[in-house]
């Protein structure tokens, strides 16, 4: 069993923001390069440039926790972009991270192997 904590967040891309999306998410992959619980920071876009996928995955809900303080304040440059899609996040997260993830409506899903 891990602790890791993975989602993928997929976005649809507003009319005419692909270059200042793309200028918000410089900043933060250079703040999560800095954190030693972040595993996984990876961007891409579907080939008619309208969606942006995001995956993530960390160590644990304490490293999530980090990276969402380390982050903060960059993440309304990146959300003015998008409209997301409902956020799933695998792992079993602890309840600051559910409390966290509340104010975007996601849903978390436990490890078959820790039930």
């Amino acid at each position: 069993m891990t602790d890791n904590i993975y989602w993928t967040i997929a976005a649809t891309i507003k009319d005419g923001q692909l270059e200042k999306l793309k200028s918000a998410i410089e900043p933060m992959v250079d703040a999560t390069r800095t954190e030693k619980g972040a595993l996984s920071y990876d961007f891409w876009l579907s080939a008619d440039l309208k969606k942006v996928y995001v995956f993530e995955c960390y160590q644990n809900s304490d490293a999530v926790l980090a990276h969402m303080e380390n982050v903060g304040g960059l993440l309304g440059a990146f959300f003015e972009c998008v409209d997301l899609e409902p956020i799933v996040i695998l792992g079993n997260s602890s309840q600051a991270l559910k409390d966290a993830f509340a104010a975007f409506g996601a849903s978390h899903v436990t490890a078959l192997n820790s039930l």
